[in-house]
Order: structure tokens, then sequence, then C-alpha cells
């Protein structure tokens, strides 16, 4: 029974050491939010100057759940943003590791009237960005997207392994019902949303008797989802790779010599390129999606955030007024969430997300 014990607390300890370096490396995945206001329906192009607050508590490294009511909530984050439009990006960089946020509030200046809404959500909507990598010609960087095919070319090419399986995925124009998936952005083009499930491709090497220059000319021609050894992305029926305008490094043959693969990257609208320099945001690292490369200027995350200012306050007139939504009982996001609910919770804004955004 001792050595069971032992046994058990060994494992427990080992589990820790792992945990460790992963917490303590705290990386931001930096992200672009788009921002609307609208008042009785309709779109507010003007410009609002706001400040978001909420308010809750710290919960230290380790996060531990303070029951509701034992507690004096707090100022625990806060940002500024001016919105010139409907749609208005912004590049505010949130990190809310180690916070317990129980509600938060905006107060706006629109037309020089000041207006409060209490209980708004942060994020109404979460997708994230797929997977990119950097690629630099002629002194000039562009993020390309990671496509089945290319992941299956280099596996090819550098016989990194006898077999492998690539998740391939359908994509449309269309917005999922849900509030997060996974998304594109090309250049010039709306952003395509990720269809669940996934079509996970096999291919065996030894299927493929040839050599790399074949092996890409079957990538090129073989037929997604009918071929059962064919990896590729769908966009709106059609797949991606026959789109040659999105294929910009196709086009460069000296370059193709020496990375005969990046044919099939797939080029990223430039828009999801932040702002922002150097390898640390808000005093933390942030981290690109090919997991090697640390970059602060790729998007990782495109969200939407929406409020709506309050209807009786007349943006048309000249007065100042001061309109406040009073919430109601049971408003608060964690009134009525279960002691499994809470935990959950806290671990979600640990990754800089919450219940109300996934």
């Amino acid at each position: 029974m001792r050595q069971n014990r032992i046994s058990l607390l060994l494992v427990f300890l080992f589990a820790a050491i792992l945990l460790v370096p992963a917490v303590h490396a705290d990386m931001i995945v930096p992200k672009l939010t788009y921002v609307y206001f609208d008042q009785g329906g309709i779109p507010y192009n003007g410009n609002v100057n706001f400040t978001v607050t909420c308010y809750g508590y710290g919960t230290g490294y380790y996060p531990l759940i303070t029951p509701t009511g034992s507690y004096q909530p707090q100022p625990i984050y806060r940002y500024s943003v001016n919105y010139t439009g409907y749609r208005s990006p912004d590049y505010h960089q949130s990190y809310l590791q180690y916070t317990h946020i129980d509600w938060c509030e905006l107060e706006g200046i629109a037309n020089n009237k000041n207006f409060t809404i209490k209980n708004i959500s942060l994020i109404s909507r979460r997708d994230i960005v797929m997977q990119r990598v950097t690629r630099e010609l002629s002194g000039h960087k562009n993020y390309y997207y990671v496509t089945p095919e290319y992941i299956s070319c280099t596996n090819f090419e550098k016989k990194t392994a006898d077999q492998w399986t690539i998740n391939s995925l359908n994509f449309s124009r269309i917005n999922s019902t849900t509030r997060m998936s996974t998304v594109l952005q090309l250049p010039g083009r709306k952003l395509l949303y990720g269809i669940l499930p996934r079509n996970g491709v096999s291919v065996n090497r030894s299927d493929f008797d040839m050599d790399l220059e074949r092996y890409i000319g079957y990538l090129e021609t073989c037929r997604v989802n009918i071929d059962p050894g064919c990896p590729g992305w769908i966009a709106d029926g059609k797949p991606l790779k026959s789109f040659p305008e999105y294929r910009t490094l196709k086009q460069n043959a000296t370059y193709m010599k020496e990375h005969p693969c990046d044919t099939f990257l797939l080029e990223a609208d430039p828009s999801l390129i932040l702002p922002f320099n150097g390898t640390y945001l808000l005093d933390h690292p942030c981290i690109d999606d090919d997991g090697d490369n640390v970059h602060c200027d790729l998007a990782g995350f495109i969200e939407e955030s929406r409020f709506t200012i309050p209807s009786d306050i007349d943006l048309d007139s000249t007065g100042f007024r001061t309109h406040i939504l009073i919430p109601t009982a049971g408003t608060s996001a964690n009134a009525h969430r279960s002691p499994v609910e809470s935990l959950f919770c806290s671990i979600l804004s640990r990754f800089d997300m919450s219940c109300d955004t996934v």
C-alpha cells in the first residue's frame, strides 16, 4: 500500500514539474478586435471615445475561487479606445491571466454626450486564425497560411515519417452560428469560416513510389475530399489550391527551386499584421502559430466587440445628457454559476478567454 502511495505521489510530482514551464511561459497570442457601436439597431459611424473597466479580484498564480459575496470587487482590468466608425479596428491587447471578473462596464463620449453601459460582454465573437509562417523576399516580409498540401509536401520531402495524418477543412463565406470558429482571411476577400467536422487524411509514403517533383504534381491535381490520400482545403466548394492569385510564392521560379513545397502556401491578408514590433507585448512574449518564430505583429485571434448606445442619448442634438443602464437582478455573469462552472471559467480566464465568449 505504501509503495502505491509513493508511486502516486511521484506521478503527481512529475506532472507538476511538467506543467511549471508551460505556465511560466505565459505567452500572449496577439489579436485584432473590430468594434461595432449601434443605436436603435442602426450602425453608428461617428467618433466614440470610451473606456471599459472590469471589476473582480486577482486570483494569484494558482487560481482560487472566492465565494460570491465574500469580497468587494475592485477594478481589475481597464482599457480605452478611440472608435472612428462602424467596424473600427482596435489593437489593444488584454492580459487576463490570474484574474476573476464579475462584471464590466463602458463609459463613453459620443458627440459630446456621456453615456454608461453596465454589464457588457467584452467579446461578442472570437475566431482563431489558421496557422501561418513568415517568408521574406527582397527584404519584404509576408505571412502565408500553412495548407494541408504544404504539410504533406514537406513531410514527403524531409522523410520525417513513413505515414502521417493531416486535417483538411471546408470553409465558407457564411458566418457560422457558433461564437468561435477557425478562419482564413485572404487578400481582398472576406473571412472564410471553417466548417466542422474536419476531414482527416491519412498518407502512407509507400503508396507514392515517386520523387518529390512528381509528388508535388500529384498534390496539384488530386481531388480533395474524393481521393482518400489527397489533403487540402475547400472554399465554397472549390479547392483553394486552384486560386493562383493567393499562391504568390509560386510565381517566383528562382525561389521555388530552393523551396519547392512553398508553392502550396497561401498568402494571408496584410490587415492581419498588427502595428507592433519586437517579441514582447505587455511585458510578455508573443508567439505566432508556427510555434518557432516569435512575433507580436501577427494576429492569432480576430474578435468582435459590439455595444449599443442608450436610445435616449440624442446624438443629433447639442445638449449634454448622461444615461446609466442599471443592471437588473441576476444579470451578473457569475450570479448562477455552480462551483464546477466557476472553476472552468477561471481556467479559461488564464488563457484570455471567458465563459461569455466561447
